[in-house]
């Protein structure tokens, strides 16, 4: 039975952890059939194609892709009917559903494919739209033939969280209209947006073609530091999160109004150098590298089974790669000689994270110290550090590296000088290492591109701009109110709410 919820919402300073009563929407004030998400950022826009604020929690809601994830991450089809891979290898004829409406009745067709294409080739996720998915041509108005943009791309996996379809018409016409209220096909619209909470209700769409959701209102809130979200669920003013800690976790493990799931990802807790000095200084990137002890900052995580990378992306992506690079790791007398040999003039280095990788960059800050390198350690949200990226201020960082979607092949392609990250100036590349990365891509047997592959493993390992510190399981906790959570979600960063039910 569902049991009646509380008639608030929490939003939460951090330094304060005060609670403040928040509006519902209209749908909302008449039914207490509330679902209230806690998302991994704050939604700024909703606009897909925007540089920020994009976080799945909406965009899995409101949109949908060509190919969406089943409950063991695998790729199946979502807006395409059935498809076909010619012999090539390299094209794919997929014919699209023909019973799909947008939010305002229009149909959806090949031509909003296409539209969707060149705009997100327009923006400057473009480089990565394009390195998957080379071409998309129409053959009717329910059939589109795909090119993989490199011979490495996993094209079925890319298409679950890239290639948002947007409505053509609507789109076209008014772009900027998106921003607060966007159209999609998906098992929700916007309501509203506040700007005042940041926070987005939304409602269902009860004419979705997989089905009207069971829950009627979902309510996205705003990312809460891991122990006050972790407050918000046991009180019940939220109903979904992830991204806590692992003493969150933990906690929530032994309260039987919650349900927790777990499992391993295809990520792995990553250090990644941008910016000035990293960028000119290869000797300061090494020295760092070797200055930083996995083993610790994984104890320091609360992960204390847990050993150090041993390949540079973890196992769920590195598949026949794996062991094929010694990626060596913590080494004081390196540490010591690069040190010697860098440009770096003892002044303090910032270490910004988010709230959730504080205790890996404390252990990583007592490293560097005792090594001889100054730090601080400063805790900003998501969108800051994405801001900070793109304008490439973000200096050492900590990120969830690696998705559900790429290859080790793929994954290194961004940060080579044609690449995503490369591209914008964001990381220092070489010579050697974009020659590597650019062989991959035109070897289409997969034997045969195994040995480039492994030459640009070395490469990207020798630049130490990123180093891997340790694989970690993600976490999806919610109200035990709900069924058909699905622990995938937290791994995949895809979160299909339309899947919730009521637990009987």
């Amino acid at each position: 039975m569902k049991k009646t919820k509380k008639g608030i919402s929490l939003l939460m300073s951090l330094a304060m952890g005060a609670s403040l009563l928040s509006p519902l929407s209209a749908a909302a004030e008449e039914s207490d059939d509330v679902l209230v998400v806690i998302p991994y950022a704050t939604i700024e826009t909703g606009d897909p194609y925007a540089a920020s604020g994009n976080d799945m929690s909406l965009m899995c809601q409101v949109f949908n892709y060509l190919f969406e994830y089943d409950e063991n991450g695998d790729p199946t089809p979502c807006l395409v009917d059935y498809y076909e891979i010619l012999e090539d290898g390299k094209t794919y004829t997929m014919y699209l559903r023909q019973d799909v409406t947008f939010h305002d009745g229009c149909q959806f067709t090949a031509d909003d494919v296409i539209f969707s294409y060149d705009t997100m080739a327009a923006t400057n996720l473009g480089s990565t739209l394009t390195g998957a998915i080379g071409s998309v041509t129409k053959i009717d108005d329910y059939t589109i033939e795909m090119v993989k943009g490199t011979a490495y791309a996993s094209v079925e996996k890319f298409l679950c969280g890239y290639l948002t379809i947007v409505d053509s018409e609507a789109y076209g016409a008014d772009p900027d209209s998106y921003i607060t209220n966007p159209i999609g096909t998906g098992a929700y619209m916007v309501d509203h947006m506040d700007e005042t909470t940041g926070y987005v209700y939304l409602t269902a769409n009860e004419n979705y073609f997989q089905g009207a959701p069971e829950v009627k209102n979902v309510e996205i809130h705003v990312p809460l530091d891991s122990a006050v979200a972790l407050v918000a669920l046991q009180n019940g003013e939220a109903d979904f999160a992830y991204q806590l800690n692992n003493s969150d976790i933990e906690i929530a493990k032994e309260d039987d109004s919650l349900v927790v799931q777990g499992t391993e990802g295809w990520s792995q807790q990553t250090v990644l150098l941008i910016g000035e000095p990293y960028n000119s200084d290869e000797n300061l990137r090494k020295a760092i590298y070797y200055a930083i002890n996995r083993e610790n900052a994984a104890i320091f995580n609360g992960e204390i089974e847990v050993k150090a990378a041993e390949n540079m992306y973890a196992d769920k992506l590195m598949g026949d790669y794996a062991g094929t690079v010694d990626m060596e790791g913590y080494d004081p007398d390196k540490t010591a000689e690069y040190l010697a040999a860098s440009n770096y003039d003892g002044s303090t280095l910032e270490i910004n994270v988010t709230s959730d990788k504080e205790q890996i960059a404390v252990s990583m800050q007592a490293d560097l110290t005792a090594l001889g390198i100054s730090c601080q350690v400063n805790l900003v949200d998501v969108n800051t550090i994405t801001n900070m990226m793109y304008d490439c201020t973000l200096g050492i960082t900590v990120l969830d590296y690696g998705v559900a979607y790429s290859s080790p092949e793929e994954m290194m392609s961004y940060f080579a000088s044609t690449g995503y990250y490369g591209e914008q100036g964001m990381v220092a590349t070489s010579e050697e290492f974009d020659a590597a990365v650019a062989a991959m891509a035109d070897i289409w047997n997969d034997e045969e591109r195994f040995d480039a592959a492994v030459e640009a493993l070395q490469a990207f390992k020798d630049l130490a701009i990123y180093f891997p510190l340790f694989t970690t399981s993600f976490y999806t906790v919610s109200s035990a109110e709900y069924d058909n959570v699905q622990a995938v979600w937290a791994t995949t960063y895809s979160p299909y709410l339309y899947q919730v039910t009521y637990a009987e």
